[in-house]
């Protein structure tokens, strides 16, 4: 619980101090890529010092992108290696493949496959879209059921300090259809902004 709470509380104070800067460069708090590459960088030129702040914010992006990387490649590198019986190695090349294979269409959706397009979405808006929209409610979605209908008394209070038979009824009856719900309005809002 700590080390959520103390996720949490970076979250915020970094969301503050980027939107804070975003504000007063005049830039888009929702701008995207943009956000990262253009506002925050003219917020930093306008600092003393900014050049060095903006190395370093750069040289922290790289880490957090990294273990994130890594974070998010170890269950499917867990999944294959099952797979194929304990071959932890052959599974980080496939998943490694893989990656760099969408990656790759990805990046050339911005230039040589810009004109490939399924109705308004270029590859790029496609696969954002599909991560946003279908991908991560999925997964949350999965996350709530499986809290809700399958995880044990023991998991539930080792995993999420639900302590007694009042706060496994709060968690099953309030919180699981709440985030089931905060789910549902996000995948409505993403939709609304990008199809109207």
């Amino acid at each position: 619980v700590s080390v959520a709470f103390a996720d949490v509380v970076v979250a915020l104070v970094a969301a503050v101090v980027v939107n804070g800067a975003v504000f007063a460069a005049g830039g888009e708090p929702w701008s995207g890529p943009g956000l990262v590459f253009i506002t925050l960088p003219s917020a930093y030129a306008a600092l003393p010092g900014g050049d060095l702040a903006l190395s370093a914010f750069f040289a922290v992006l790289v880490l957090a992108a990294i273990t994130s990387a890594l974070a998010l490649a170890e269950p499917a590198i867990a999944v294959l290696t099952r797979l194929l019986d304990r071959q932890r190695g052959r599974a980080v090349q496939l998943l490694t493949g893989a990656v760099l294979l969408v990656g790759t269409v990805e990046a050339l959706s911005f230039n040589v496959l810009a004109d490939v397009t399924f109705g308004d979405l270029t590859l790029f808006d496609l696969i954002d879209l599909s991560a946003n929209a279908v991908l991560m409610p999925i997964a949350a979605l999965t996350l709530v059921l499986f809290g809700v209908t399958v995880a044990s008394g023991d998991v539930l209070r080792s995993e999420a300090g639900v302590r007694g038979p009042v706060a496994a009824a709060v968690w099953a009856l309030v919180t699981g259809p709440l985030l089931l719900l905060v789910t549902l309005v996000f995948v409505a809002e993403l939709l609304v902004a990008r199809f109207g």
